[in-house]
């Protein structure tokens, strides 16, 4: 990728262009065409499509900022910024719990909430699979780096 061609795809100036080229971030735009190729949007803290939520619901302006810088994401963007409810619990959760984590996602999804969960095993992988089988919408969050 050329220098023009990151400044249109990233919005940089020219100036912010050349001083990327003295970091040596090749790998890191390499990274980045290797994952739009694999269908990722890479949605930064500072592009107009990241999630107001964050931005409204996170710490800014401070020391304890801990909006996410980057956020890689697969599927239909358009929803990080519907209604959401966050549910989440226990991974050895009981099956009573299990039952009450499905019938909430299941509720919030018929009102047109997207249900924002980790995928890990109990709590959170019944709100995903509880929203997907009311034909919600889910957001899955994975906390991992590359």
């Amino acid at each position: 990728m050329d220098g023009v061609q990151r400044q249109q795809r990233f919005g940089v100036t020219q100036k912010e262009d050349e001083a990327i080229k003295e970091l040596d971030l090749q790998q890191y735009f390499d990274l980045y065409e290797k994952l739009e190729v694999e269908g990722v949007e890479i949605i930064t803290l500072y592009s107009p499509c990241y999630p107001a939520s964050l931005n409204t619901n996170l710490v800014i302006g401070t020391e304890k900022d801990s909006r996410p810088l980057i956020l890689y994401c697969a599927g239909n963007t358009k929803i990080l910024n519907n209604s959401c409810a966050s549910i989440v619990g226990s991974r050895e959760a009981s099956e009573e719990s299990l039952k009450f984590t499905a019938n909430v996602a299941e509720r919030l999804t018929a009102e047109g909430t997207v249900i924002a969960c980790g995928y890990a095993k109990g709590v959170d992988k019944q709100a995903f699979d509880s929203s997907i089988e009311s034909e919600g919408q889910s957001i899955v969050v994975l906390l991992r780096e590359f």
